[in-house]
């Protein structure tokens, strides 16, 4: 069993989306999608937005982290790069119970 506290939390300003497909019938790229996401919700509301763009949530959750406010960073769905990514992170960026698992410093 998962523990609850490594589920992915979002909150009101957050969303997930799948855009796998979008991606293929319109034949752009993940992070032509974020920035026209991005630019209609700062023509809309005024407001900032921050894109992350990753193989999976979590990942797109962290990577939307990378460039505030209002960038973005796109994570490829590459192993290699994926793992030179979670690798130059402190634990406590990818699992919520990192500070539990990182060294004491003193």
């Amino acid at each position: 069993m998962i523990p609850t506290s490594w589920l992915l939390v979002s909150s009101l300003d957050e969303a997930y989306l799948d855009i796998t497909n979008v991606c293929k019938q319109r034949g752009i790229t993940s992070g032509e999608i974020a920035e026209e996401l991005r630019t209609s919700v700062n023509e809309e509301t005024g407001l900032p937005c921050s894109a992350g763009v990753g193989p999976n949530c979590l990942l797109a959750k962290v990577c939307s982290d990378m460039n505030k406010p209002n960038g973005q960073f796109i994570l490829p769905n590459d192993w290699l790069a994926v793992m030179t990514f979670i690798s130059s992170l402190p634990i406590r960026k990818v699992f919520p119970e990192g500070k539990y698992w990182e060294p004491k410093r003193r």
